[in-house]
C-alpha cells in the first residue's frame, strides 16, 4: 500500500492529539510497507569492515575518551531527528564532511571524531527511497531558529515514527543517502 500525502499530514496531527494512541490508517500502511520491504530483503546492507564516523562537540583543548563517543546516557538525550527524547540513538555518518554538516559547533568548539568499523553485516532501511518527492519534506524538514531549544519539535514527528517502526520490523537502523 501506498500512502498518500494527506495520509502522513493526518498521521501526523493524530500524533499531535495522544501519541500513545496513534492507530490510524495511514500507520499501518507504513508499518506493512516496512514489513514488505523487510521481507524482500530491499535494505542497504552495510557490510562488515565498513567504516563509519561519529562527531561530537567539546570546548577547544578538551576531548572525549574512546567509551563517550557512542550513544549519549538516556537521561542526556534531547529529541532528536530519529529518535524522541529519552530514547538514544547513536548517529553515525559514512564521511567526515556530513559530520561537519549535520553537527553544528561554536567558534569556541571543536570536533572529536570517533571511526567505527561495522563487525557484522547490518540490515539498513534506505529512508529517502520510500520518502520521495513531495515526501522528502517529511525527513528533512528544518527546524526554524527559534525552535531549536524547544524540548519537542513537531518537524521530526514523521521520522520518530519510522525510527521505531524499522526498529520494531527487524531493520538495524536507518541509512539516508
Amino acid at each position: 500500500q501506498v500512502c498518500s500525502f494527506q495520509d502522513i499530514v493526518d498521521l501526523k496531527n493524530d500524533y499531535l492529539k495522544n501519541p500513545l494512541m496513534v492507530n490510524n490508517k495511514s500507520l499501518n500502511k507504513i508499518i506493512e510497507l516496512v514489513n514488505d520491504l523487510y521481507a524482500r530483503n530491499k535494505a542497504f546492507i552495510m557490510d562488515e569492515f565498513y567504516a563509519m564516523y561519529r562527531a561530537r562537540v567539546s570546548k577547544i583543548n578538551t576531548a572525549f575518551c574512546k567509551d563517550e563517543m557512542w550513544e549519549p546516557p538516556i537521561e542526556y538525550v534531547p529529541h532528536g531527528r530519529y529518535n524522541p527524547a529519552g530514547f538514544p540513538v547513536l548517529y553515525l555518518a559514512n564521511s567526515k564532511e556530513v559530520i561537519r554538516k549535520e553537527v553544528k559547533k561554536k567558534a569556541d568548539e571543536h570536533y572529536n571524531i570517533g571511526t567505527y568499523k561495522i563487525e557484522n553485516q547490518l540490515k539498513l532501511f534506505k529512508i529517502n527511497a520510500v520518502f520521495t518527492g513531495e515526501f522528502e519534506g517529511f525527513i528533512n524538514e528544518e527546524v526554524p531558529a527559534n525552535q531549536q531549544n524547544l524540548n519537542f519539535k513537531v518537524q521530526y514527528i514523521i521520522t520518530n515514527i519510522m525510527a521505531m517502526v524499522i526498529k520494531n520490523v527487524g531493520f538495524n537502523g536507518a541509512v539516508y543517502s
